[in-house]
Formats: structure tokens, C-alpha cells, sequence
């Protein structure tokens, strides 16, 4: 764990990096105040993996490229295949793209935001982010990728991977 002061020294790096400005300053009362229940090097450590786990979802996937959001990932192993499910609520099927790069599953596309026939939407309030996305996953060992089969239903793209046959365990090795 990380002192106090090289936890918001980092903090303040971070944020001069992703805005381009020096943090705000601090003043006579301090702007987020440790309560006074939590240890202070513990609630500064949590309060910095938060932050770095929100610009987790923005940071650039490929050079030039970066992604509106990032969907939810799960993999599953199973004695036939492995199952990868990706959430994607209120995505249309039709703008999910799932390709094959070298032994990388690429899923993309795009959630829009809502229309009406009433006119244009102002956003009021937002926790469900939209625009596009990019998920890279690497294969499991062994995987197929020749037979890999996807599907979407009820908002979750599942992706089975099934697995290469593999020789029998027992195997005679001649003596020369």
C-alpha cells in the first residue's frame, strides 16, 4: 500500500494528464474531505482504483481508435467448448460485428442513442453509456476457431468456442 501523499501526487499526475490542467487547488477546506470513519491511506488507495477503473473504459483500444464504451465480458470453460458472453443491452443485432484477428476475437458496434418522431432528445440524465464500442478478447488454448459459432439473446452476444480435439491421454512410445 501507498502513502497518502504518493497516492495524490500520482492523482494529480493522472489528472494533468488526462485534462491537460493542473488540479484544482485544495484551499482552506479540502474539496473531498476523507470521513473522518476511514482509514486515510485505505480510502485514498479505493478512491484511486475507482478512477483508474472508470478511465479503464476509455482508454484508446488500438492506435487512433477509442471506444465509447466497453461491454461487459464473461468466459466460461467447458469440457466441449468455452462459452464467451458479452453484454450488450439495447444494441440491435444488426450493429455487432464479431471478426477473428489472429488468435483475437474482435466484437464491435455501436448502441445509439433513442429517437422519437416527436423531435430530438435532450439527455437529462445518464448512467447507460452509448456510441461505439470495441472488445478485444483472446482465444482460450485450444480453441477452434474454425467452428466458432455467436448468437445474441435478450441484450448478451454469446460466442461458443469450441475446443480442438485432443489425442488420446495414453499414448505407447517405441523403444529404438
Amino acid at each position: 500500500m501507498m502513502d497518502v501523499d504518493t497516492a495524490i501526487s500520482q492523482v494529480e499526475r493522472l489528472y494533468r494528464s488526462v485534462t491537460g490542467r493542473e488540479a484544482p487547488p485544495t484551499g482552506e477546506t479540502p474539496y473531498a474531505p476523507i470521513p473522518p470513519e476511514q482509514d486515510p491511506q485505505r480510502y485514498v488507495n479505493e478512491q484511486l482504483d475507482r478512477l483508474i477503473a472508470l478511465l479503464e473504459k476509455r482508454i484508446p483500444t488500438a492506435v487512433g481508435t477509442t471506444t465509447g464504451w466497453v461491454p461487459e465480458v464473461a468466459i466460461w470453460d467447458g469440457e466441449q467448448e468455452h462459452l464467451i458472453t458479452v453484454d450488450v443491452p439495447g444494441v440491435a443485432r444488426g450493429s455487432v460485428t464479431v471478426s477473428l484477428e489472429g488468435s483475437t476475437l474482435v466484437v464491435s458496434g455501436e448502441r445509439r442513442q433513442p429517437r422519437t418522431d416527436a423531435g430530438p432528445l435532450r439527455t437529462r440524465f445518464m448512467e447507460r453509456p452509448t456510441g461505439v464500442f470495441k472488445r478485444a478478447i483472446v482465444l482460450p488454448p485450444g480453441a477452434n476457431a474454425e467452428q466458432i459459432r455467436a448468437r445474441m439473446t435478450d441484450g448478451v452476444l454469446e460466442i461458443h468456442v469450441p475446443r480442438l480435439e485432443q489425442a488420446s491421454r495414453s499414448t505407447t512410445i517405441p523403444v529404438q
